[in-house]
């Protein structure tokens, strides 16, 4: 997916207050919340009154968390809150990018994040978006400041980090951030049938995190074959997203067909075919632990000794 367009994109912080993102601020934030002092060396610079205008923009964040922008050409970009941007093309596969500083206020660049590391649920990710709130809003703090105070780089950063985790434990207080991400849901408007498939996937990272990009796109990729497994042989989803993307792998007929043969001709054991039949995705349980480098090669040596182990083949099917 080609880079967003700048031109029409306006990030929340980092930039000069005439184009950022809710810099004018609708909403009146009381300077006695910010009555709390830095730390020792950075209370020469703490202006409450200035505190209270930024808090009042990342309020005003909070309440329209998503602005959606539509081109010709049928690409969703989604600009998400604080920093982000999702970017949707028409045939749904999605790409998330953050906005990066070269070290100066105004000047920023969108860096396409790894799909593998971007999880697809709650939106945005845990903290994500204070963290990279605090990193642009220093850039703020530095030019209304340095020249005023000659504060560090480094000085100005701390500042920053100490300002938004006081606006973490706020946002906890008075926000109710699960709205926040539902709104944000709404814009965004994935395909439910997909994350629910992209969810079975039998993944390379933590299993404990939920689905990412990565799983989603490859689903966008074959949706009419996974959609066909969902359908009528659900249990073989997880082994049918590990092989489908190998450039060998046959198209052609139904998925389950497909995969079948592509398996049999690498060495699977028939017996082992049977196993994964009855079995379905208690299989794989071994392989949704941890980080595996080469998951073709992992599940192809699971496959070979299914039905061997003590025990195995008299169970029900799930």
């Amino acid at each position: 997916m080609h880079e967003p367009p700048l031109r029409n994109l306006y990030p929340a912080w980092g930039v000069h207050p005439d184009i950022a993102w809710f810099a004018q601020s609708t909403h009146d934030a009381s300077i006695e919340q910010f009555r709390e002092q830095p730390p020792e060396h950075l209370k020469h610079v703490h202006d409450p009154l200035y505190l209270s205008y930024i808090w009042s923009r990342l309020l005003d964040q909070v309440r329209q968390p998503a602005r959606l922008q539509v081109t010709v050409q049928g690409t969703r970009w989604i600009e998400l809150v604080s920093a982000s941007v999702l970017a949707q093309d028409a045939s749904g596969a999605i790409s998330l990018w953050e906005w990066q500083a070269r070290g100066h206020v105004g000047d920023l660049y969108l860096r396409k994040v790894p799909d593998h590391l971007a999880v697809i649920e709650g939106f945005p990710f845990r903290d994500d978006w204070l963290i990279a709130a605090s990193r642009l809003a220093s850039l703020e703090i530095c030019s209304r400041f340095n020249h005023l105070t000659g504060l560090s780089r480094q000085e100005c950063e701390g500042y920053a980090n100490w300002a938004f985790e006081l606006f973490r434990r706020l946002t906890r207080q008075h926000c109710d951030l699960q709205v926040m991400r539902r709104r944000v849901a709404r814009v965004i408007a994935l395909d439910p049938m997909t994350q629910t498939i992209a969810a079975r996937l039998i993944r390379r990272t933590d299993r404990r995190w939920p689905p990412t990009i990565s799983e989603y796109n490859q689903v966008v990729r074959h949706r009419s074959a996974f959609h066909e497994l969902w359908l009528d042989a659900p249990h073989l989803v997880p082994l049918y997203g590990v092989y489908c993307d190998q450039w060998d792998f046959p198209k052609l007929g139904r998925p389950q067909d497909s995969l079948h043969a592509y398996l049999r001709e690498r060495g699977m054991p028939e017996v082992g075919w049977r196993h994964l039949q009855m079995h379905g995705g208690r299989s794989f349980q071994p392989l949704r632990t941890g980080s595996i480098e080469n998951l073709q090669s992992a599940c192809m040596s699971l496959l070979q000794n299914l039905g061997t182990a003590k025990g195995g083949g008299n169970h029900e099917p799930t």
